[in-house]
């Protein structure tokens, strides 16, 4: 939750009480107030969250509760896609573009690499590898 009370701050409500602290942190705030500096206005803020009224910032907090929720958070540090279908077809479209005629070798030569890069990673389907 720090990073949404650190973007959902303004120059009136300062909200970085849970911003890391020190002179070499990333909370613009905290870090000019640690070198003894005025800290600058939040509307130089590069990630910033423009929200006036309480209603709306409520609804973002629990948009930003449910993302950090454990069983979510689980699922995501495998490392794994949700949708296998999606990666797969994303690497396909890179080695043969769908907005473009191409014949069923190229095709059928895109599929298979794309097939042997999902199924054993990037760089041990690398072929260059293995013949230089």
């Amino acid at each position: 939750m720090a990073s949404y009370l650190h973007v959902t701050s303004s120059d009136t409500d300062q909200r970085h009480l849970k911003c890391p602290q020190g002179k070499e942190c990333r909370c613009f705030y905290n870090r000019a107030l640690a070198n003894n500096k005025t800290p600058p206005s939040h509307n130089t803020m590069r990630e910033r969250i423009h929200i006036n009224s309480k209603e709306d910032r409520q609804a973002v907090a629990i948009i930003y509760r449910d993302l950090t929720k454990q069983d979510l958070l689980g699922r995501c540090i495998k490392g794994k896609t949700q949708n296998v279908n999606e990666s797969f077809h994303s690497k396909l479209w890179k080695k043969s573009m769908k907005v473009k005629f191409h014949g069923h070798k190229k095709v059928k030569f895109a599929f298979l690499m794309s097939a042997l890069e999902h199924n054993t990673g990037y760089k041990s389907g690398c072929l260059l590898d293995k013949i230089l």
